[in-house]
């Protein structure tokens, strides 16, 4: 029905704050939802912050609220965190969430370590969450060596894992293995990666209509490799190859691209990515062609397309957007899509729809 929207800055705070009402439709009542967030700079890269964020129609309401920072007590290191409670007016929906992070970023050595916690019943109808009940932990570290041997510019190496239970300690998730990239002095790539993991399925889900995982305990392995030329020369490619144990059976992967920039006006980039599932309950395979092409008429007008065609579901998809500035912060978005289905070796439409947005800024 309509909305209004206020961001800005206050000597050192930053200030947003959006609201929107949806009309009874969809089998959904008149809606309210709303989103307020306050940041306050503390020195030239520390922060703290609130958000608040509301859903409410005539009968129910679901709010979060939280609080953030981070914060860089010596070079290199960086400390986060966030703690957050959801409310809901009926059965559920109020839980906490908490998560905190050392990052650390050195020339030759670096590692991240994080600790996330959500409450089972934790619920963000304003928003989303993508898993309850989980406590994870992550450890990563890395060694970057310069061998200045064989054109060899550095070797970034990895190693570390991540471990994921319920609340109460039941073991979900789990994977740890090693990972190196070569990065060489004319800016090509190549690495490869290796790990063990595990996975519990609660649940079973649909990979396709006719594929259905079921619950289970499933130990998933996998190896990779990948390479690519520097993605700042006018023609570049990249490919990569990938095999996973996978939910009992196998799933391979072998992908490339190659883009095209021949000035700063034009790019072009085609990609093609071959995937063949095969397990005990049925096998498939899927392949995605994506190309995409951007061009900027000048540095107010922009044209963006990108076409997309996946063999598995047998549809065609296309996305045009044109954008305009028409003053510093203003700008206009028109924007097409369409999508067409393979019925008996024609492209039939299924969708088509058009947009255009309007965005005007004022300094007060």
């Amino acid at each position: 029905m309509g909305g209004t929207r206020l961001t800005g800055r206050v000597g050192g705070q930053t200030i947003g704050f959006m609201n929107t009402v949806t009309e009874d439709a969809f089998e959904e009542p008149v809606t309210s939802f709303t989103v307020g967030r306050v940041k306050r700079d503390i020195g030239s890269n520390n922060y703290v912050g609130v958000i608040a964020t509301d859903r409410r129609d005539e009968g129910t309401y679901n709010s979060s609220f939280g609080a953030d920072f981070s914060l860089w007590p010596a070079q290199g290191l960086n400390l986060q965190g966030f703690a957050a409670r959801t409310q809901t007016r009926g059965e559920g929906g109020d839980d906490e969430a908490y998560r905190v992070v050392a990052d650390f970023t050195g020339d030759y050595l670096g590692f991240l370590a994080s600790y996330l916690v959500i409450g089972p019943d934790a619920d963000a109808q304003t928003g989303f969450i993508t898993r309850t009940d989980i406590q994870r932990s992550d450890l990563f570290v890395r060694w970057t060596p310069r061998p200045d041997v064989l054109g060899i510019r550095k070797i970034d190496i990895f190693n570390g894992g991540q471990y994921i239970s319920r609340i109460d300690g039941e073991k979900q998730d789990w994977s740890v293995g090693p990972s190196a990239q070569f990065t060489f002095d004319s800016g090509e790539v190549a690495g490869f990666w290796w790990n063990e993991s595990f996975s519990r399925l609660d649940e079973s889900f649909e990979l396709t209509d006719d594929v259905e995982i079921p619950v289970g305990d499933f130990p998933m392995g996998q190896i990779g490799l990948y390479g690519g030329t520097s993605g700042s020369r006018p023609f570049h490619a990249s490919g990569s190859i990938f095999h996973q144990d996978f939910f009992g059976g196998d799933f391979d992967q072998i992908s490339g691209s190659l883009g095209l920039h021949p000035n700063p006006k034009f790019s072009v980039h085609l990609s093609a990515a071959r995937n063949e599932v095969d397990v005990p309950q049925g096998a498939f395979s899927a392949t995605v062609i994506t190309l995409q092409a951007d061009y900027a008429f000048s540095t107010r007008l922009f044209l963006d397309s990108l076409l997309q065609r996946n063999n598995l579901d047998d549809r065609f998809s296309a996305n045009i957007r044109v954008q305009y500035i028409h003053r510093p912060g203003s700008e206009i978005y028109l924007v097409y899509n369409e999508t067409r289905e393979d019925e008996g070796g024609s492209l039939a439409l299924a969708e088509r729809s058009g947009a255009i947005k309007l965005s005007y800024l004022r300094r007060i």
